[in-house]
Formats: structure tokens, sequence, C-alpha cells
């Protein structure tokens, strides 16, 4: 390469014997198979997978109130780590899960260290339902409950919680 030349991305064409730019439409070719197989490439067979949104699911959702973040909001986070045994994902987009009616058990996790909490906590799913995980701390410990709100304006109620590891 000579002295005030720069390098131009490209590869080499045979035919021609030089270097030639992609297109506009390689580019676009090339960017959709790299984000295609990013997507498929990091895919678990036992991942959680949501139920359908036409068949009876009960929704299972985590609620992080302000005064548990900490300092600028980096303290604990809690979110739903596994259900019914599967991982929710190993990158979390989100916390919003359809599962399905029926013994389910929830495996909670947090954001800061120690990140588990145990036991993990069963309950009985049903169509319609909401539950929902928050951080709880009574006493010198932090914990976890999970919370069962009902269809029809009924209170919500606390139907099972777990402890945070010791340090």
């Amino acid at each position: 390469m000579e002295i005030g030349r720069t390098f131009t991305p490209g590869y080499f064409n045979p035919s021609t014997e030089m270097m030639t730019k992609p297109s506009l439409q390689e580019w676009k070719v090339l960017l959709t198979l790299l984000l295609g197989s990013l997507g498929t490439a990091c895919e678990s067979p036992n991942v959680f997978r949501d139920v359908p949104r036409n068949l009876p699911h009960a929704v299972l959702t985590s609620d992080n109130p302000p005064g548990f973040r900490g300092f600028f909001g980096r303290g604990r986070e809690v979110f739903s780590h596994r259900i019914n045994g599967q991982l929710t994902g190993f990158w979390r987009l989100r916390d919003t899960y359809r599962i399905p009616p029926g013994p389910a058990s929830v495996k909670a996790s947090d954001s800061t260290e120690p990140y588990d909490y145990w036991p993990v906590i069963p309950f009985c799913a049903r169509a319609g339902h909401r539950y929902t995980l928050r951080p709880t701390h009574p006493g010198d410990r932090d914990s976890v409950t999970l919370s069962e709100w009902m269809p029809g304006g009924a209170p919500e109620r606390v139907i099972g919680s777990a402890l945070r590891a010791r340090e």
C-alpha cells in the first residue's frame, strides 16, 4: 500500500482482477444474513416460550419499585430467572410472560450479588390471573414475594415468597 492511500473495504473480483466495492444491495443482503444468524444462533431448546395469546393463559411479571433500586437506580432488580424449570432467556429483554394454566413455579433472581432467591416458588396458575414478583425487605434479609391479582377487582394477595441467599 502506498503512503497516503486509504484502505477501502471490498472484495477481490477474479473476473476483473480488481477490488470491487460492495453495492448497497449486497450490504443489505449481508446485514440481513448477519442479523438473522444472530437471532437464531443464540436459541436454546430449553428456554421458556410464551403461551400463544389466543389460548388460555396467566401473566407473570416483575414490579421493581424505585425505593428498592438504590443509589441512581442501580440497586436491586428482581426478575423471573426460571419459569417451570426453564430459563426465561439468556438476554432478558422483558419481564412479562404468558404462562400456561396449572401447576407452575418461578425461580427469582436479582441484578446484584448474591443473585439467587430460595426456594423456588410453586403456585397454581389460573387463566386470566396476573402474578407479580416484587422485592421486599422483612427484617434483615432481602426477599421476593409473588402476588396474585384476580380479575373482577378482588384485592391482590401474596401467594409465595423466597429469601435471598446469604452473601
